[in-house]
């Protein structure tokens, strides 16, 4: 032996439950992985176009006009766009239903836009507990690979 070691040679001459261990570690790294990508492309397209709305927003524009060019992008409107859109569309709504009780009208776009924020959060949560679950499985894997390694170790001796 000339005293390197061949990683490759290592694995496949490990026994099957190293190889399963090895192969669990190695799916859970890349979906992690592919998760993480994903995610970073999910919030920096959501603060792009966060930035954006906010600035349309407080630009003075109409909020009729900003609705309706909202409304009419293709696709479903997202992030604060989404959330305004909800909110504005249920003001409308409740403006021609009874004009009267302001307080009502308010109260019901309020609650439009919350439901319509919660739903954004959880589309930017999914898939996150994925990982919390992957972060806290890997370890006790790895250790029960490197035990399982060690115990045979110890009977080749």
């Amino acid at each position: 032996m000339n005293g390197s070691i061949n990683i490759l040679d290592l694995v496949v001459h490990a026994s099957l439950p190293v190889k399963l261990v090895l192969l669990i570690l190695v799916v859970f790294s890349f979906t992690s992985w592919v998760i993480i990508f994903r995610k970073k492309a999910m919030l920096d397209a959501a603060t792009r176009d966060a930035d954006d709305f906010e600035e349309r927003f407080w630009s003075g524009v109409d909020l009729a006009a900003l609705f309706r060019e909202v409304s009419n992008r293709a696709g479903e409107a997202g992030g604060l766009a989404g959330v305004f859109e909800s909110g504005f569309r249920e003001f409308v709504r409740q403006r021609q239903r009874s004009s009267e009780d302001r307080r009502a009208v308010l109260e019901a776009s309020e609650r439009a836009m919350r439901v319509a924020g919660t739903r954004e959060v959880e589309k930017m949560e999914r898939n996150l507990e994925y990982l919390a679950n992957v972060g806290s499985i890997s370890t006790y894997v790895g250790l029960f690979g490197t035990v399982w390694g060690i115990m045979i170790a110890f009977q080749g001796l």
